[in-house]
């Protein structure tokens, strides 16, 4: 798959913008879903950018991006914080010490039915920027602890600790919120266990793609 993506985007950067449509539509909804877990405001736009900024980079460089799926998660990660920067007056955000919570309430579409996930999703929220991005792409979107790193910019090791200790965190956090020991270890030692349900109750509603958003057309090339 990498071989394909790396290749998708390759030929994409020189003008075919059916291999555009190609990449759009494996990474689309996971990208979209990645943003919006975090915010609901201008979801469409930070997708777009993300995608746009990769092809963007590739037509720069004069070697290919070989893992095409770590570099648009590092896209979408770079975006989202600018994001979060414009949003505040606060020079302080640091994604290695600011959490979600710090920043306001979480999106509204993430008011979701399973008491169980609601409270993993508002512990979440409660971790440093950086740490929740880690969990996430580990546990919920497969990608190595070799590509973790890509994306937060760090070594093999420090985006294992970061890993970690987020889990620890989260275990703290769902007791302060009212799960019990057993739960809390539960829901942290199967934290695969949660991508399906989440999946199920997740943000891609907030955004889907229409046609025209994806590459070839109009305004997206």
């Amino acid at each position: 798959m990498a071989d394909d993506d790396a290749h998708w985007l390759a030929c994409w950067a020189q003008g075919d913008q059916d291999a555009g449509r190609q990449l759009y539509r494996r990474y689309c909804d996971r990208i979209t879903d990645f943003i919006a877990r975090k915010t609901d405001r201008d979801v469409a736009d930070l997708v777009q950018r993300t995608f746009m900024q990769c092809l963007n980079a590739a037509k720069a460089r004069d070697a290919k991006i070989d893992n095409p799926r770590a570099y648009l998660y590092r896209v979408a990660r770079n975006e989202l914080f600018d994001h979060f920067r414009a949003g505040t007056t606060s020079d302080a955000l640091d994604p290695a010490v600011t959490s979600l919570a710090e920043l306001g309430p979480g999106p509204a579409s993430h008011a979701v039915r399973n008491q169980q996930l609601q409270r993993l999703l508002t512990a979440l929220r409660t971790l440093p920027l950086d740490d929740q991005v880690a969990i996430e792409l580990h546990y919920w979107e497969g990608l190595t602890m070799a590509d973790v790193a890509v994306v937060l910019g760090v070594g093999r090791s420090a985006a294992l600790s970061r890993v970690h200790r987020a889990r620890e965190k989260i275990r703290t956090a769902l007791e302060a919120l009212g799960a019990t020991a057993a739960s809390a270890e539960a829901t942290v030692t199967n934290f695969e266990a949660w991508k399906e349900k989440l999946r199920s109750d997740d943000a891609s509603s907030v955004y889907s793609p229409a046609p025209g958003d994806e590459p070839g057309h109009e305004g997206t090339a």
